[in-house]
């Protein structure tokens, strides 16, 4: 949790609006990617299709991080994401 916390810090002063954690399954790490609104769709869909890289959590950094970390694998998404429909809780 210590590295979602920090990364979510890290991309609210980088001003990105979204912020995906990404698994690389060779190396089994994670790591951010920081997003705008407008490039979520795109990125998402450019991830999540790569070999070798799972897409773990999607955090909204402009509303607050503690009730998004304190859900296991926290989905928030755009509310018009083209990638709503495909994540089940």
């Amino acid at each position: 949790m210590e590295d979602i916390i920090r990364w979510f810090t890290e991309g609210r002063k980088k001003s990105a609006d979204f912020m995906l954690v990404v698994c690389d399954d060779f190396s089994h790490e994670d790591y951010p990617v920081y997003l705008s609104i407008d490039e979520f769709d795109s990125r998402y869909t450019e991830i999540s299709s790569e070999d070798m890289q799972t897409i773990m959590a999607s955090y909204n950094l402009s509303i607050g991080m503690e009730r998004q970390i304190n859900q296991y694998r926290c989905h928030e998404m755009p509310p018009a994401s083209i990638h709503r429909r495909s994540i089940r809780s």
